[in-house]
């Protein structure tokens, strides 16, 4: 175990009473909570987080947990994790790549594993009483996202008014509503341009200016941004302090919750995990909410 986890792990029991404790009370049935993270190539690098990542999501008593970059997963090792959180029921959207996966306490039906037209493909299921849609859209590109994007909400579409509609996950674009904090972030632009410089397949940035239409396209389809209604001050979810040797860019918000009318009317909380330990189990921050 190298130094870097030394002096985080010392403090691990006292870390799990100081930040999770809103989370950590007897599980009131009435209430549905929902995590979603980015747990960065699969816990292939930095291996040791992973047992500490486990008994941290463990300790927050979700009912469903919404995943990113299972990378080298199989359903039999979600599933392991699955048990591992207390949920009896997982899916995996595929055994190859940057896969993304869902674990929960209730049955999963309605299964959907979409690929063509996504970067990384898109799993949907109903569990719980909502339909979920773990996103992962392109990591570098705002016009491929916007092709996604396309496909996502004619998707969702289909869906009835009364339904319960969850658009979750690591969307790797910006919001309007962020807008004034990105702004004032003086190296956001060129640090930008250098990587769309760096990857010549890329565009992150449209006309030299971040893209907020993704993301104001999805709120236009009347979903709510559950964190940005919430919240009261900015926190970005990416990057973390884990991969402090690399430079990864200034701070931005690319995880998200997005509920239709139906469900943001049920949400009663919504908010960025950001404390000492979410800063070193993995390169994006971990996001909850909880619905009645």
């Amino acid at each position: 175990m190298s130094n870097f986890f030394l002096c985080p792990l010392l403090c691990l029991t006292f870390v799990f009473f100081v930040f999770p404790s809103s989370y950590s009370l007897a599980k009131n049935k009435r209430i549905i909570r929902v995590l979603t993270y980015n747990v960065w190539y699969g816990f292939t690098k930095e291996k040791a987080r992973k047992t500490d990542w486990l008994s941290y999501v463990k300790s927050l008593n979700t009912d469903i947990v919404a995943l990113q970059e299972l990378n080298t997963y199989t359903k039999e090792r979600l599933a392991e994790d699955a048990r591992a959180l207390g949920h009896p029921y997982s899916v995996l959207l595929k055994e190859s790549g940057f896969s993304t996966g869902i674990t929960s306490r209730f049955p999963i039906n309605d299964i959907k594993k979409v690929f063509s037209g996504y970067h990384h493909g898109m799993l949907s299921c109903k569990t719980g009483g909502m339909y979920v849609y773990v996103v992962h859209l392109h990591p570098g590109h705002w016009e491929i996202r916007h092709r996604e994007i396309d496909i996502l909400l004619k998707e969702v579409r289909r869906h009835k008014p009364k339904d319960s509609v969850l658009l979750v996950g690591d969307f790797n674009t910006f919001s309007h509503r962020d807008q004034n904090y990105y702004d004032k972030e003086t190296d956001l632009i060129p640090f930008f341009k250098s990587l769309d410089e760096r990857w010549k397949s890329n565009r992150n940035l449209r006309d030299e200016k971040l893209d907020f239409s993704h993301i104001e396209r999805i709120e236009e389809a009347n979903f709510v941004d559950l964190v940005a209604m919430k919240r009261k001050v900015f926190l970005g979810t990416f990057p973390t302090k884990l991969r402090l040797a690399e430079d990864n860019g200034p701070s931005r918000r690319l995880d998200y919750f997005f509920a239709n009318e139906t469900l943001s009317e049920r949400c009663i909380k919504a908010e960025y995990l950001v404390n000492s330990l979410t800063d070193i189990l993995s390169d994006h921050y971990p996001a909850i909410a909880e619905f009645n």
